[in-house]
């Protein structure tokens, strides 16, 4: 089975090297490795073509800057592979977590073969990279069981990494060019198109913890993706049965924590604010009541009915 590996460069000149290293180095061999170069004005183009230069199973894309959904959609196009896979190109990845994602997907005749995930430092990396036994124990979910996991922040993340997905999958859906949080609704879709899930909680996939991520910017109006992909998540569920309202519900609803415990009280962003403490004065009885949301979430929900400060405070305190 060859896997088409879509890794999107931009401006990661200290971290591409490493990250295509931890690919080209993996235990399963059948790869095709899509770097695409999304203008960088760095030297991360000239590294990836140095190393297409070693190794033949990779392709390397130059285009001008068009943002991460629209370098993953190039790769996506042009993937050959029978199975795609998305790394980003600041990230790291075990050597054998091709290998045993592959070997799930075969074995458990799955559409989506999914693996746990790690926020990681350099230093832990190098420690984990070191770990040559894996322990492996895949297990069979249906889609459903799949997108709930996700939304109630449970079983994996809603992130398009740390996954291998059959191509017809992965070809379904686009990433929205020029959004933030571009995941959300796409990878929920992707689910949504999936009739059988595996799922190992070994973490394969090392999210490297680093300055300059979305996690540690400054509030801007366009964060506000993040609660638009939350309406399409909710508007596709109520469209399709509204089985998964309340984990729909539940995932948005911490999205507009995030939004809210983001703006300052000195920001000029108070549309925005608003906008997302209506959505939590709305539902946060629904999510105190709901027996499968997080713990954290019902806190916070609880918090809200005390007012804004409160539950900022507490809410940076509980991603700590």
């Amino acid at each position: 089975m060859l896997i088409s590996v879509i890794v999107p460069v931009y401006n990661i000149e200290k971290y591409i090297g490493k990250a295509i290293e931890t690919i080209i180095g993996q235990t399963y061999r059948e790869l095709e490795i899509i770097l695409v170069d999304d203008g960088s004005t760095d030297r991360s183009g000239e590294i990836c073509e140095f190393y297409a230069g070693k190794d033949d199973r990779i392709v390397v894309v130059h285009q001008e800057n068009g943002g991460l959904s629209k370098a993953r959609n190039t790769g996506t196009k042009i993937a050959k592979g029978d199975a795609i896979a998305f790394i980003d190109g600041d990230d790291y990845i075990h050597p054998c977590y091709f290998e045993i994602l592959a070997k799930n997907l075969t074995e458990h005749d799955a559409d989506i073969s999914v693996c746990g995930m790690q926020v990681v430092s350099e230093d832990e990396y190098s420690k984990l990279m070191s770990v040559k036994n894996v322990e492996d124990s895949a297990i069979d979910i249906s889609s459903k069981e799949a997108i709930e996991g996700m939304l109630y922040q449970k079983l994996f993340s809603l992130s398009s990494c740390a996954k291998l997905y059959k191509r017809k999958i992965a070809k379904s859906h686009c990433f929205p060019e020029r959004e933030l949080f571009e995941d959300y609704y796409t990878v929920y879709r992707f689910f949504t198109e999936a009739t059988a899930v595996t799922y190992t909680d070994a973490r394969l996939y090392y999210y490297l913890k680093r300055a300059g991520s979305i996690t540690k910017k400054k509030y801007s109006h366009q964060m506000m993706d993040y609660i638009k992909h939350g309406e399409q998540v909710t508007d596709h569920v109520e469209r399709n049965g509204r089985l998964l309202f309340d984990a729909a519900i539940s995932r948005l609803v911490w999205a507009c924590f995030y939004i809210v415990t983001h703006i300052d009280d000195s920001s000029k962003y108070r549309e925005d604010e608003e906008y997302c403490w209506n959505y939590i004065k709305k539902y946060r009885r629904k999510v105190i009541k709901d027996k499968s949301a997080v713990k954290k979430e019902k806190i916070l929900c609880a918090l809200s009915m005390f007012g804004k400060r409160p539950l900022k405070l507490v809410y940076k305190m509980s991603l700590r």
